[in-house]
């Protein structure tokens, strides 16, 4: 369906690097240790740092930049933090149970059903049974925007601007 269910947050983060100012006061940053193991080489440990926009995607970034073996990539500025907000980061997507329900669908009234929980990625999906019935159904959940079109960050820290909901279509 190609729809979009992304957004960046432009945050604004203390000088500690741990509180992100949301509506003129600062409130913390969850940080979530993570181990990446490679085979045939050391692991790589990072610090996710999430706001209440998503996770601040600029710092994976950066650490790669700063990482890396390209002068060049290495001499670029680091990026401004930016919260990655998307609809499968969502704690109450329910996509998985659907796709288990959709498995146990005898009937278009059982499919349409088992589709109303799907929530990411935004899916065409087509019926068909034995007795002849086809279908078409494009379930997702779609962010309702107070301004813009997604296509460019947007500021995090006044609350004002932003995803005011989701449409479940």
């Amino acid at each position: 369906m190609a729809a979009d269910v992304e957004d960046l947050y432009r945050e604004q983060i203390d000088p500690s690097g741990t509180l992100a100012e949301y509506r003129g006061k600062l409130e913390p940053l969850q940080v979530i240790p993570e181990t990446i193991r490679i085979r045939g080489r050391n692991d790589v440990h990072l610090d996710v740092r999430i706001s209440r926009h998503g996770p601040l995607v600029s710092d994976a970034i950066n650490a790669n930049n700063a990482a890396s073996s390209i002068p060049a990539r290495r001499a670029l500025a680091p990026l401004e933090p930016l919260a990655f907000r998307w609809t499968a980061l969502d704690a109450d997507d329910t996509t998985l149970a659907a796709m288990l329900k959709i498995s146990e669908a005898h009937s278009w009234s059982d499919f349409t059903e088992a589709l109303r929980d799907f929530v990411v990625p935004s899916q065409n999906f087509v019926y068909a049974d034995t007795a002849g019935h086809i279908g078409y159904y494009a379930p997702g959940r779609i962010p309702i925007r107070s301004s813009g079109d997604g296509s460019l960050p947007i500021g995090g820290m006044d609350g004002r601007i932003g995803v005011d909901g989701m449409d479940p279509i």
